[in-house]
């Protein structure tokens, strides 16, 4: 009975020893929101898909299927004209509260403006320099936004 009781002991231990990766580095990464683990020198790497799925290398994971949220664009505006010399009309359907951002090339802000815009809105680009610009417009209390591109000459 002893003899058997070593047995599966041992059994058990070998099972154990089954899940150890012997790999040429890796290490363990953990935040406050995410877990990171890897490993170097996996020797076979591979899924066999049929009735079953089959896997190999040391580490697998569960397949994670995340939701990532679409941005809705606003619709009905219009930016005129383009090229522009110094001043642009932005005309816009559905009135209200939007920020509207003016970046240069940089990705610097030249330009900001927070109001309630009307149909047709005018506004004064005369001491920007010559040059492309991308226009942002989005509403001031939601997460609808749309961009334009517009370039600055003489």
């Amino acid at each position: 009975m002893k003899t058997f009781s070593l047995f599966v002991l041992l059994l058990s231990a070998v099972q154990f020893q089954a899940q150890t990766l012997i790999g040429s580095a890796g290490t363990e990464h953990a935040g406050n929101n995410a877990q990171l683990s890897w490993s170097l020198g996996e020797i076979a790497v591979q899924t066999l898909e049929g009735a079953v799925t089959l896997t190999q290398g040391f580490q697998q994971v569960d397949q994670i299927s995340t939701d990532v949220p679409e941005w809705s664009s606003l619709t009905g505006m219009n930016l005129y004209p383009n090229p522009c010399s110094t001043q642009l009309f932005l005309a816009i359907e559905e009135p209200g509260q939007f920020d509207v951002e003016i970046y240069d090339m940089n990705g610097r802000v030249v330009l900001h403006q927070q109001a309630g815009f009307s149909s047709l809105n005018e506004l004064n680009v005369m001491n920007l320099t010559n040059g492309h610009y991308v226009l942002r417009i989005r509403e001031t209390h939601g997460a609808q936004s749309q961009t334009f591109q517009f370039i600055k000459s003489r």
